[in-house]
């Protein structure tokens, strides 16, 4: 059978019958085929008909193939798995009823188990309908639910891992030994030796797991090596490989391809080697070999040891001698003036004698103590038991009483030092080596000469290494060592003095330093010591750094004294040559300018430590020069109102920022003797502080040619003090450095005159703020001279009501260009007093506030006109005027200037017109009746301004008073609709006929009107009562009860009544008022009329 493929040439097979089948309600049956080796086939194509006639190979494939117009292929790889399992395993078991369920199972997983098949869904359809249909569905569930499971891929083969192993017989058996290996072994080789159970150098163990296999190494050999080879076998599974076979129908029409089960498949193999394995045969026993090894060098306060090395003889193992001990000496080489050692390495002392004490650090001679003190030095310092400088109780550094270097303040009573005895002490002076001693003796005896150390009893009981105990090395020079071992009272083996490999070179090592060469203020110093020499595992050496503030002795040397150190660290332990640098301190203003390094080298002995070396005092290469920084600064030299100015400090020199030392700059301004606002003082306090240490910064200091401007005017010393103080910026931080500007405020109205500006550039350490740089009051480079507009108005003098009145500004002087500035003015009109123009009771004040213009937008100097404003009647009879300069920045508006209240130039009189009335008076009933008013005097003439007078008339009551209020309007005597008035003249209401109605007594109540803008003001309101306004209808004509005398002159007519006069403002709100009551009592009126008519 083909494999890999469909093949391309079908060959005619024999027709295939059923196998078992199962027939279901409705009559589905569904079977296998049986293939001519008795393999079950299974059909894969549900919708052709049943393949009972001839059959030919199709291949076998990895996807079922697909029919053009019917169905596609399907190669879904678990899929195709799982099919191969099920027509492998239940498809074979020649079980109907399992027949039946697998060839459901896999026409439904071809269709991925969807209803996307018509034929297969009625198959489906037909089975439902039948509990054993229903019973087939859930058996193939339960196969899909199982090949899923089972239906499993070859595994791959797993390498073997594992290793052999040689190892000795257990019991023992000379030149026996056992190989190990894994399982999966296949076969095992040696080289050197035979198997034992073989007698052959190969032997196969396939199939034996992991086991062992014994060696006999062959005579002679010093190796055996073992090899071998494995192979193991990977899982068995399925493919998604089938066998796919055409079938044709009973009449010859294409029918179902069977297909037919590959199998279960074998899986691979992997095969490999294993690494060659070996193992030394050891050689025969003999005496071994003995050797030394000294240390080739050490340093003073190190250590030192010896080295004995036991090895085994070539081709031989070694049979250690029996209770076999080895001992060690170490000689010192004598040197002409050297110091004599003991056994124990201590000198070796001569006769005592008195001498005088010195210091154990500075060697200086010691004095008789003073009272309360101890023992005084020679020189300059005192030194603890380490040879560190003290300090005295009282700070100061420690000194001498005397002529060398002591302290001056200790005296006699005439001023004289006081006398010192020296301080005597017993001391025994180590014995030393003359030139003699050593040219009378042999070099061997030199070798010998001088025994420093001895250890013995060392147990040597195998091959190896063994050493002295660390020797702590106490002097310099050479040191000879000679071993020997001893077994059983006799010496095996003896070193020889002087030989080279048993020889140790005792250095002292040496120190130099540089230390960082320059710092800012801020930042860490530190120092540097860069150690040489060679040093023992065991030396024990120690470094301890000072730092210094420079300063000089009397006679002007570098002092490094405790009144000046700054720093002093603990000792350093140092490991080996090579650098140690310095804990490192945080430079600060307090430290100076230049800062001096002492480096001190200890050995640190079970007695304390000794000092070995210790720098000087000054030198150039220890020495950290502080840097400090400079400020310079430079104010613009003008400024506007409404401009933002600012300060620019320039800083230069050495300047960082940092976690110990941060650097601020803050900038106060003050007022100058040219503002308006001087306050007189005397020295600089508040904010202006003075900076520390003057004469460390000399930069800043006073200048014989620098002046101030102040100096420059008036030879006054400037002063900035809290009284005239404008404002202080908050701190900007200084990083490096560069050019800083301050904080910028805008120039209000009232700093018209001098600035001055004061910079403080502070440096912050920990909590403390310190004042280092404090800029100079009045300097020139640091005034900013202000200016600021001025303003002059004149308004309109006189207007008449309803005329228009404006008002002039001028304005001179500079105004800021500042972006986002802006100027505008406003005219502000309040109700005056004329009596009260020109004084101190002028008042503008919202409350009497009358009108406001909009803003004029202002660009530049000059002069500028109000809008024009219409003088009404309620403003009175004085207007005036205000004119406000005002600035707008930031969204901010500022006053920058303000006219006078009462300002006689800024006064607008408002002359009212005078209007008189006369009435018809008395009137027969048919007669007419009217009212006159005669207008006097200026009424405004412009364009939208307009008057009217208007006459209402008003019953007496039954009680023969008069009252002008809503209920006693006579509608059809009153004229509301009024008459225009276009000048000064006589105007006369409606002339109105009187009827029944009228009679009676009243009276007449003139109105004179101002409209602007559709918009009525009241000029005049008459009288009401008025003798000229008062009028009778009588039903018959009057009787003349006095008939007019021939001598006695006629009386003059009286004169016209006035109603109107001078304008009060009290009066005009109340006759405006009842106009209003008026007017709406005659609209009433009208309403009342008209809603009767509609009723009759």
């Amino acid at each position: 059978m083909m494999t890999g493929g469909i093949v391309a040439d079908e060959r005619p097979a024999t027709a295939v019958p059923r196998g078992e089948a199962v027939t279901f309600p409705g009559g589905l049956t569904i079977s296998n085929y049986v293939m001519p080796n008795g393999t079950r086939a299974y059909c894969i194509e549900i919708q052709l008909g049943e393949p009972s006639g001839y059959m030919s190979e199709a291949g076998r494939v990895r996807e079922m193939p697909g029919r053009s117009g019917k169905f596609h292929s399907w190669g879904d790889v678990n899929g195709m798995r799982q099919i191969n399992y099920l027509m492998d395993g239940p498809g074979q078991c020649k079980d109907a009823w399992t027949a039946a369920a697998v060839q459901l199972t896999i026409w439904r997983m071809r269709e991925n188990f969807k209803a996307g098949n018509p034929f297969l869904n009625a198959k489906i359809d037909t089975l439902q309908r039948s509990a054993k249909g229903r019973a087939l569905i859930a058996a193939s569930d339960a196969l899909t639910t199982e090949a899923r499971r089972e239906a499993k891929a070859p595994g791959s083969p797993q390498k073997v891992t594992g290793k052999l192993v040689i190892a000795p017989d257990p019991a023992g058996k000379a030149g026996k030994y056992r190989v190990a290996y894994p399982a999966g072994t296949r076969d095992l080789s040696v080289r050197g030796g035979v198997f034992l159970r073989t007698g052959t150098a190969t032997v196969d163990v396939a199939d034996t797991g992991a086991s062992a296999r014994y060696v006999q190494a062959a005579p002679g050999a010093r190796k055996i090596e073992v090899t071998g080879s494995w192979r193991t076998q990977g899982t068995r599974g399925w493919e998604p490989i089938i066998d796919i076979y055409n079938t044709s129908t009973a009449s010859g029409a294409v029918g179902q391809r069977l297909a037919v089960a590959t199998g279960r498949s074998n899986g691979t193999h992997a095969r490999g080697r294993f690494d060659t394995v070996a193992r030394t045969i050891p050689p025969p026993f003999a005496d071994p070999d003995a050797a030394s090894q000294a240390q080739a060098s050490a340093e003073i306060g190190g250590t030192m040891r010896d080295t004995l090395i036991v090895t085994e003889m070539q081709d031989t193992r070694a049979r250690i001698w029996p209770d076999a001990v080895a001992d060690f000496t170490a000689y010192l080489e004598p040197v002409a003036g050297s110091v004599k050692y003991g056994p124990d390495w201590e000198p070796l002392l001569g006769e005592p004698h008195m001498v005088q004490a010195r210091d154990p650090e500075t060697q200086e001679l010691l004095w008789t103590e003073l009272p309360g003190r101890g023992p005084i030095p020679g020189g300059s310092g005192a030194s603890d038991d380490t040879g560190d400088s003290v300090e005295r109780d009282d700070g100061a550094p420690g000194g001498a009483v005397g002529d060398e270097g002591g302290d001056a303040s200790v005296r006699t009573g005439d001023g004289s030092p006081p006398r010192r005895e020296p301080l005597m002490e017993e001391r025994r002076d180590p014995l030393v080596w003359s030139a003699e001693e050593i040219a009378n003796m042999s070099a061997a005896q030199r070798c010998v000469a001088q025994p420093v150390y001895r250890e013995g009893g060392i147990v040597v009981s195998r091959v190896g290494e063994y050493h002295t105990k660390p020797v702590t090395v106490r002097s310099a020079g050479t040191v000879n060592w000679v071993e020997r071992i001893r077994s059983g009272g006799r010496t095996v083996h003896q070193g020889k003095c002087g030989a080279a490999n048993e020889r140790t070179a005792i250095e002292q090592p040496g120190v130099t330093t540089a230390a960082v060469p320059s710092v800012m203020l801020g930042e860490v110093v530190t120092d540097v010591a860069t150690v040489t020499g060679r040093f023992a595992p065991n030396a024990s050496y120690s470094l301890r750094f000072e730092a210094y503030r420079a300063a000089e002795s009397e006679v002007g040397e570098p002092l490094c004294a405790p009144g000046n150190r700054i720093f002093r660290s603990e000792r350093l332990p140092v490991e080996g040559p090579g650098e140690v640098t310095s804990p490192g301190f945080v430079a600060r203003w307090e430290h100076g300018t230049q800062i001096w390094w002492v480096e001190t080298l200890y050995w640190e002995t079970p007695a304390g430590p000794k000092a070995l070396h210790r720098g000087a005092c000054g030198l150039e290469t220890e020495t950290s020069v502080v840097g400090r920084p400079e400020v310079s600064t430079l104010a613009p030299e003008t400024a506007v109102v409404g401009d933002r100015i600012g300060d620019t400090a320039m800083v230069t020199g050495d300047v960082k920022s940092s976690s110990d030392a941060r650097w601020e700059l803050t900038f106060a301004a003050y007022r100058g003797p040219t503002a308006s606002h001087e306050t007189p003082g005397s020295e600089v306090v508040g904010q202006a502080l003075e900076p520390a240490e003057l004469d460390d910064n000399p930069g800043k200091a006073d200048s014989p040619g620098k002046k101030s401007l102040n100096e420059d005017q008036n030879n006054e010393v400037p002063l900035c003090t809290p009284e005239n103080l404008l404002f202080e910026t908050a701190a900007t931080p200084v990083t490096g450095p560069g050019k800083y500007r301050s904080e910028e405020h805008t120039v209000p109205f009232d700093w018209i005159g001098t600035v001055w500006w004061v910079e403080t550039l502070w440096l912050i350490e920990g909590e403390e703020r310190i004042p280092v740089s404090v800029g100079e009051c009045g300097a020139v480079d640091e005034a900013t001279v202000i200016s600021g507009p001025e303003l002059s108005t004149r308004a309109s003098a006189v207007a008449a009501i309803g005329e228009a009145m404006e008002d002039v500004a001028e304005i001179t002087g500079e105004l800021s260009q500042r972006d986002g500035v802006s100027h505008e003015l406003v005219f502000e009109g309040y109700r005056g007093v004329a009596s009260e123009g020109a004084t101190s009771a002028a008042l503008c004040v919202p409350e009497n506030e009358i009108f406001k213009t909009d803003p004029i937008a202002i660009t530049q100097a000059g002069e500028y006109t109000s809008s024009e404003v219409t003088a009404l009647p309620e403003y009175g009879d004085t207007v005036w005027w205000v004119a406000v300069l005002l600035q707008r920045s930031d969204g901010n508006v500022v006053e920058l200037a303000r006219g006078t209240c009462g300002d006689p130039s800024e006064t607008t009189t408002i002359q009212p017109p005078r209007v008189r009335t006369e009435s018809a008076g008395t009137v027969t009933l048919g007669e007419e009746l009217y009212d006159a008013a005669i207008v006097e005097g200026r009424l405004g003439k412009r364009a939208g301004v307009s008057f009217r007078v208007t006459f209402t008339a008003y019953a007496e009551g039954a009680d023969g008073v008069l009252a002008c209020v809503p209920d006693r309007v006579i509608e059809s005597l009153s004229d509301f609709e009024g008459v225009p008035v276009s000048g000064p003249g006589r105007y006369t209401s409606k002339r109105t006929v009187t009827t029944a109605e009228h009679v009676g007594a009243g009276g007449f109540v003139e109105t004179l009107l101002m409209r602007e803008n559709d918009q009525d003001y009241i000029v005049h309101v008459g009288e009401c009562g008025a003798a000229s306004e008062r009028f009778t209808v009588s039903a018959i004509p009057p009787v003349e009860t006095r008939p007019e005398s021939p001598d006695r002159p006629a009386l003059p007519p009286a004169p016209l009544a006035m109603t109107g006069g001078a304008v009060i403002l009290p009066a005009l709100l109340g006759a405006g008022l009842l106009l209003l009551l008026g007017l709406a009592i005659g609209w009433g009126v009208i309403v009342r009329r008209e809603s009767q008519r509609k009723e009759e």
